[in-house]
């Protein structure tokens, strides 16, 4: 049987047998020496493409006002700005793929938005983001309505945002509007 050497452990081991173990990127020559024959080899350790751990979080969803951080992501991604309130009008917000624990087994250097020094991929997500309700709270200093645990109109509230009414509510009272306008109280 050969006897078998690599020139660069670190790079390559070869256990009595011959068989390969690769340790970390680069180059060993590998050695087999059978009585006075010699045969050697060139072993190249690459790292894997990093591109298929990158899967993008899809079907993101949140209410108007909401922060960025109050939206879960996979593990591994975190929003660029977790303080960002979501928009209506903004569809898409930056977050980033930690590829720390990653980089020693695979090269992320052809991902699109893979940024070295910061160890990240950077990507835009679309976050689906619907309307909120409305909450507004009238206090009794602003209205000359007595309470009478009746709910209040909406032609009157209508009345009251634009100056023209003097009703009051006594103590407080928190009226609430949906989109559908169904539930006004």
């Amino acid at each position: 049987l050969p006897s078998w050497s690599s020139n660069n452990e670190d790079v390559v081991s070869v256990d009595a047998q011959g068989y390969l173990s690769a340790k970390s990127e680069g180059e060993a020559i590998i050695t087999a020496t059978a009585g006075d024959k010699t045969a050697a080899c060139k072993v190249t350790v690459a790292k894997k493409d990093g591109s298929p751990l990158i899967t993008e979080p899809s079907d993101l969803t949140a209410i108007y006002g909401q922060n960025l951080s109050d939206i879960s992501l996979p593990t591994g991604w975190t929003w660029a700005d977790e303080d960002t309130l979501v928009s209506v009008d903004k569809q898409t917000y930056t977050a980033r793929f930690d590829t720390t624990s990653y980089e020693n087994e695979y090269d992320f250097s052809s991902v699109e938005g893979y940024n070295k020094d910061g160890h990240y991929v950077e990507r835009s997500l679309a976050v689906k983001v619907s309307k909120a309700d409305t909450t507004l709270i009238i206090t009794t200093d602003n209205m000359d309505k007595s309470y009478d645990r009746n709910a209040v109109s909406e032609v009157q509230i209508m009345l009251y945002l634009h100056g023209i009414s003097k009703m009051a509510i006594a103590g407080q009272s928190l009226i609430k509007h949906r989109q559908t306008q169904e539930a006004i109280r």
